[in-house]
């Protein structure tokens, strides 16, 4: 898993965090970074700094854990990279898992990937960014509330619970990310992500234009 070693130790965590991934994110979208495999050198570096961004939060190490290896697990799902997922995607892999698993583990696993992606939008952490630079295109938020388990109503199990917030007991704090108060990438109409170019992806309802990630930060 790839960490940084790098920070400076008189700034507040949080801060660390935010100065080591500006580095990184500079580092790739500077040109002075030859990739040889770029799809796998950016999904490395992006998720060891969600790793350290849960560190900073205090997050328990199963937690963090669970939450790295849900995204693998997606990947591997897709064959695909989180800058190409869509909706469609996360409801073949859920109603896949419903399958075979209680709904609670798999409204757990959707909310590693919403979280994930709302870091990945985060506006503070540049990753929409970089994917434009090197991919032409970034990612977008496919949880939501029309496609992830929510409290029972509306036709859901009564096994099935609200999709925001976390299950009791996986984090030693709250399930609130640092960057929830932050501004979410906008919709369609508004200014994107500073640095980022018009995507490039066919737009299709609610597929792309950086759909908000309020609900998942």
């Amino acid at each position: 898993m790839h960490r940084m070693q790098d920070l400076g130790r008189r700034d507040p965590v949080g801060s660390a965090v935010l100065t080591a991934t500006a580095r990184e994110t500079r580092r790739l979208l500077s040109g002075e970074a030859v990739l040889l495999r770029p799809e796998e050198a950016v999904l490395e570096t992006a998720l060891g700094c969600w790793v350290m961004q849960m560190e900073s939060r205090n997050l328990t190490a199963g937690y963090i854990e669970d939450s790295y290896r849900a995204v693998l697990r997606f990947r591997d799902h897709t064959n695909d990279y989180p800058w190409n997922w869509s909706a469609g995607d996360l409801e073949a892999w859920s109603s896949e898992l419903l399958a075979g698993r209680q709904a609670r583990t798999v409204r757990t696993l959707q909310n590693h990937i919403g979280r994930f992606l709302g870091y990945l939008l985060d506006p503070a952490y540049e990753w929409a960014a970089v994917c434009e630079h090197y991919f032409g295109t970034h990612p977008v938020q496919v949880c939501s509330e029309w496609n992830t388990i929510r409290q029972h109503g509306e036709g859901s199990s009564p096994g099935r619970a609200r999709s925001r917030g976390l299950s009791s007991g996986t984090s030693s704090t709250t399930a609130t990310p640092a960057s929830s108060e932050r501004a979410a990438p906008a919709r369609r109409g508004r200014s994107p992500p500073p640095g980022t170019r018009r995507c490039s992806r066919r737009s299709t309802p609610g597929a792309c234009a950086a759909a908000s990630c309020a609900a998942w930060t």
